[in-house]
């Protein structure tokens, strides 16, 4: 399979970090404060490599207090941002940010933003962002 005349294979090569490390996810907070551990986790190894990026549909949906955010990406990137937006399009929570292998990922949200506070109920977005794909979906917080 080929995009714009690169290789798939040329394309996880050239965005490989290299150490065979499935993910190296960096947390964000301000300050000492500390956050809620926000959980990603590779699913089964087992698993057929995705072929296409996908970014899933929160479930559940409407959520409360927490929801699962899932994605597949068919190769290796680097910094790969997973970013949650209120409706006014200001970023309230950093869920992961680093290098992912090919396959399909969970995140589990739980509803905070960066400072650990509780968000309001109300219109969300989360966005998956990487040098080859970017897609945002909206969700629905109901305290």
């Amino acid at each position: 399979s080929q995009n714009s005349g690169v290789t798939w294979d040329q394309l996880n090569s050239g965005f490989s970090d290299g150490d065979n490390d499935p993910i190296t996810p960096t947390y964000y907070g301000s300050g000492d404060i500390p956050l809620n551990p926000v959980g990603i986790k590779e699913l089964e190894s087992n698993q057929k490599i995705p072929e296409t990026f996908k970014l899933y549909q929160n479930y559940p949906n409407p959520f409360n207090p927490e929801t699962t955010v899932k994605f597949d990406t068919p190769f290796s990137l680097e910094n790969v941002e997973v970013l949650i937006y209120n409706n006014i399009g200001m970023q309230v929570r950093m869920l992961f940010k680093g290098n992912v292998n090919p396959g399909t990922y969970e995140i589990l949200w739980d509803g905070r933003n960066d400072h650990n506070q509780q968000l309001a109920s109300g219109v969300y977005f989360m966005r998956l962002k990487s040098e080859m794909f970017v897609e945002t979906k909206k969700m629905l917080l109901v305290r």
